[in-house]
């Protein structure tokens, strides 16, 4: 057999996918993996290649960025960048010599391959391994692209890449182009890139080695343009079945697909590492069952366990084979460990480079914005501007550099006072991000109707509303129960007389615990106390008392909150509660010096209030009760009405978890806001409904009737 490597171009092609967003760290790690697993061509940087950024789409970060991040990772491998004569120069080939970029892709329409000639001998004579990407390649008969093949020889190109732009090449076409090289005396080796628009992408490369080409293209998951490319993934294996040993750990090759960029493709599934390996063993899915209880009684991975039956058996696998194959198998402990991901938000900086301080305020709103738009096209994630309003300052308008990820939305944070200013930078990322969520909790006066002036502002991103101090008030209960686990009984102390410490004071309060606010002026707030016990649950068993001695305050606390920067915790307090109890800085600076020094030398345990946990949990319920609101109501399947969970309709309603996209029957309305199994006289229709949800998802209808009844 010919000599035969891989050119990975998910770096590349599979920018595409993302709006070009792979930045410097997705480069390190998914480069340096497949180095790991055995490539050694691998192709990085913007879709079109060197200085496209200036002209067809701002990728992530530089090219530099992308020459200096492979030149570090990787140390057997060959990486290489696109170039297009029009939008690459030559200035762009001597950045990439500087960084010993190992091989240049000089692509032109195969009907303008005479553009390529300046620039194919300019990267040989810096020692460049050049290859000549003839797009479009269908473009011209066979016997006219072969001419242009031996026109790109002779100008030094040392691979010519047949390319199929447009993914409908068939297998036939892939031999007739090849065998017409050859016949044109064409001795540069010869390359295949494809699409995959007729699935047959795959079919296509095997077809290109056939008749001779010895380097093809290939992307993990098939990521790409358009319909994507051959599947990295599945290549190897196929290729490993028929005979070639490229030295490449096809196990990995899936992991790494499977860990790395399945995330990305948010429409495009992917394909299965266990089909891929059952593809590969010639493998009857029917006995999964017992290839999966075997593998995890002994710990190992099934993939390997498939392909160890089928070398005894390909017709019956019966358990006792599974079990005893994976116990000798046992040993090697391959099997991937299973973690379990707690959705807590993940933060993380725009870089300094970005960030500048002087940047004004519509300017950072602006990059922020659009920094998560372009995060969102790599993981599909709803994008979320949060407006706060301050209630500690009377003037602080700013745009926050931190980007918060969960598991469903990216978000930004903001920190206002200012209407004019919140008006200029609503305007500024309206359209770019999905939501501007809005603190409408009336903590000033000049912003009472704010929450309207940003929804009449606003032109397309949604507008929503939350309650700040409610989110806070929330961190410090959450906070105090894990820390204390029951709260009953428990003597706690506030200082401070504002709107969030009362909130949370009757919070606690109808837990069971003992109330005590400090406040210097306590004589003339015993009002608010009154208030407060007339309207807190009547089986609290503590009345909160406001009251100005720090002794009476604090002696045998539990628990000491700090919630006014102008009146601390200070030392005398802390010296009367509990030596196992803690102290809890709710709004950071709340706690004087000599308090802290003290609580620290006697071992009493200080925290901050980290709000990231509630306010993930307050962004995710404002939008799932959006979506739940969006989608409250009726409508009629073949006609028989249909309703939302959270809608009150009529009895025998059907009721299914969403009208606008149904996917299961939960029950039938029982007219009075109720959900009940369905009965005999509404089974009938349950089973429409159901039957009609699996029709119209498999054809991909519109679940939305004609209907109007």
């Amino acid at each position: 057999m010919n000599k035969l490597d891989i050119l990975e171009c998910t770096l590349r092609d599979g920018s595409y996918v993302i709006n070009y967003q792979f930045n410097a760290k997705d480069t390190a790690v998914i480069a340096a993996a497949l180095e790991h697993v055995g490539f050694r061509y691998i192709e990085i940087g913007h879709g079109l290649g060197l200085n496209a950024s200036k002209t067809k789409g701002k990728a992530a970060v530089t090219d530099e960025t992308y020459l200096k991040t492979a030149k570090e990772v990787l140390d057997k491998a060959k990486y290489g960048m696109f170039f297009i004569p029009g939008i690459g120069r030559k200035v762009d080939l001597d950045l990439a010599a500087k960084y010993d970029m190992d091989f240049v892709r000089v692509g032109t329409n195969v009907s303008q391959a005479e553009e390529a000639k300046e620039y194919i001998k300019y990267a040989k004579d810096l020692g460049m391994l050049v290859t000549s990407n003839l797009m479009k390649s269908y473009a011209l008969s066979p016997e006219k692209f072969a001419q242009k093949t031996k026109l790109v020889e002779d100008y030094g190109a040392d691979i010519i890449f047949l390319v199929d732009s447009a993914g409908g090449m068939l297998p036939k076409d892939v031999q007739a182009y090849i065998q017409a090289m050859k016949k044109e005396g064409v001795t540069a080796r010869i390359g295949f890139h494809g699409h995959n628009n007729f699935s047959l992408a795959l079919a296509n490369t095997l077809t290109a080695i056939e008749n001779g080409a010895t380097i093809v293209d290939s992307s993990l998951m098939g990521i790409g343009r358009s319909a994507g490319n051959t599947a990295t993934e599945v290549l190897v294996t196929v290729l490993k079945k028929i005979g070639y040993d490229l030295d490449i750990d096809i196990f990995k090759t899936m992991d790494i697909a499977k860990e790395l960029i399945k995330p990305l493709m948010v429409v495009h599934e992917g394909t299965d590492a266990i089909a891929i390996t059952s593809g590969y063993a010639e493998f009857h899915s029917s006995f999964l069952d017992s290839i999966y209880k075997a593998s995890t009684k002994y710990s190992i991975d099934p993939r390997k366990l498939i392909i160890s039956v089928c070398e005894k058996d390909k017709v019956n696998v019966p358990e006792s084979l599974a079990e005893e194959l994976a116990r000798q198998l046992h040993e090697e402990r391959a099997a991937l460990s299973h973690i379990t991901k707690i959705d807590f938000p993940t933060r993380f900086n725009i870089s300094k480079e970005q960030w500048n301080q002087k940047l004004s305020l519509r300017e950072k709103s602006r990059l922020t914005a659009e920094y998560v738009k372009n995060l969102s096209f790599k993981n599909g994630k709803q994008t979320i501007f949060v407006i706060n309003i301050s209630a500690m300052f009377d003037n602080l308008n700013i745009i926050l550099p931190h980007i918060y990820e969960t598991s469903s939305y990216l978000m930004v944070s903001s920190e206002m006072t200012n209407a004019k200013k919140i008006l200029d930078i609503v305007k500024n990322v309206d359209g770019i991000v999905d939501f501007i969520i809005v603190d409408e909790e009336k903590k000033k006066a000049s912003l009472s109707d704010i929450l309207q002036l940003i929804k009449d502002r606003a032109k397309t991103s949604v507008v929503l509303p939350y309650k700040g101090n409610t989110v806070w008030i929330q961190a410090i209960d959450h906070v105090i129960s894990m820390l204390h686990y029951n709260v009953f009984r428990t003597k706690i102390g506030i200082v401070g007389v504002n709107d969030t410490s009362l909130k949370l004071a009757l919070s606690l309060s109808e837990r069971g615990a003992h109330i005590n606010i400090f406040d210097k002026d306590a004589s003339q707030k015993q009002h608010i106390a009154v208030a407060m016990n007339t309207v807190k649950q009547k089986t609290s068993p503590f009345p909160i008392q406001i009251v100005d001695n720090r002794k009476t305050f604090s002696t045998n606390s539990d628990i000491l909150i700090g919630l006014d920067t102008t009146k601390k915790i200070d030392i005398e307090m802390v010296q009367h509660m509990k030596k196992k109890g803690f102290l809890i800085d709710a709004i950071f600076g709340s706690i004087n010096s000599n308090a802290l020094n003290y609580a620290q030398n006697q071992n009493i345990k200080t925290f901050r209030v980290d709000i990231r946990a509630a306010i993930a949990g307050e962004m995710t319920t404002v939008l799932r009760t959006y979506n739940m609101i969006k989608d409250a109501g009726k409508n009629y399947i073949n006609g028989i009405p249909i309703i939302s969970p959270t809608y009150i309709g009529k009895k025998g309603d059907i009721v299914v978890d969403s009208v606008l996209n149904p996917t299961e029957v939960i029950g039938v309305a029982d007219g009075k806001g109720r959900i009940i199994y369905p009965t005999k006289e509404y089974k009938g229709n349950v089973k429409n409904i159901e039957l009609e949800i699996i029709k119209r998802k498999v054809e991909g209808k519109n679940i939305w009737s004609d209907e109007k009844q």
